[in-house]
C-alpha cells in the first residue's frame, strides 16, 4: 500500500504524459525491472494517439496495446501463444497488459498498459498482478486528466492565435480608414485646383 501510495502521489504530480510515463517506469523498475514497458494512449474511435515503450520501440508495441485496449481487460500473454511472436523479438516470455479504463469501469478506455519480463515469475505473482491493476487504474485517472490538461491548452492557443488574428485585421482595417480619410482629404483640393485650372483653359 506505501507504494500505491507513492505511485499516486508521483502520478498526480504530473499532467504531462512523458513525465507520466517517466514516472511509470522508475515505479514499475522499484517493484519488478521489467524488461518492456508500454503506454498507449487511443483516440476515441481506437486509433493510437500517442504510444510511450521503455525496452522497445513504441511502434512494435501498438498491435499488443491495441488488443489489451479491445479487450477492455487485464490480458496475460505468454510467448507461447498467439502474442509470442511480439514478446519473442524483445526477449521476454511472459506480458500483463491492463487497459486504462476511465471512470469505474463503465467508462472508455483511454489506452493500456503492457509490461513484459524476461524471465522469472514477477508477473504471475497474484500481489504483482493486483499491484499493476491499481496502479493502471491511477494511471487511467491521471491520463485522464493530462488529455483534458491538453485539451484546455490547446484550445488556450487556438483562442490566443483566434485573439492575434482579429487583432491584426482591427489594425488593417484601421489602416484601410485612415488610407481612405487621406485619399479623401486629398482629393478634395486636388478637385478645386482641377476646376481652376479648367476655368482658365476656357
Amino acid at each position: 500500500l506505501r507504494s500505491l501510495h507513492r505511485v499516486a502521489a508521483s502520478l498526480g504530480r504530473s499532467l504531462d504524459l512523458e513525465r507520466l510515463f517517466d514516472t511509470l517506469k522508475q515505479s514499475l523498475r522499484e517493484r519488478m525491472d521489467p524488461r518492456v514497458v508500454a503506454l498507449g494512449i487511443f483516440h476515441v474511435d481506437g486509433e493510437p494517439m500517442r504510444l510511450l515503450a521503455h525496452g522497445a520501440e513504441p511502434d512494435s508495441c501498438k498491435g499488443l496495446l491495441s488488443r489489451i485496449a479491445a479487450a477492455g481487460v487485464a490480458l496475460r500473454m505468454e510467448a507461447s501463444l498467439t502474442s509470442g511472436q511480439d514478446l519473442a523479438q524483445w526477449g521476454c516470455k511472459r506480458a500483463l497488459g491492463f487497459p486504462l479504463i476511465h471512470g469505474d469501469g463503465e467508462g472508455a478506455c483511454l489506452g493500456a498498459l503492457l509490461v513484459a519480463e524476461a524471465e522469472g515469475s514477477l508477473l504471475e505473482a497474484p500481489d504483482a498482478v493486483a499491484w499493476l491493476e491499481a496502479v493502471s487504474h491511477l494511471l487511467a485517472a491521471s491520463v485522464d486528466n493530462a488529455r483534458l490538461f491538453e485539451d484546455v491548452v490547446t484550445a488556450n492557443r487556438r483562442m490566443s492565435d483566434l485573439q492575434s488574428s482579429m487583432i491584426q485585421a482591427g489594425k488593417l482595417a484601421g489602416i484601410g480608414q485612415l488610407a481612405g480619410g487621406i485619399a479623401h482629404e486629398i482629393n478634395n483640393p486636388l478637385q478645386v485646383i482641377l476646376g481652376r485650372v479648367q476655368i482658365l483653359q476656357v
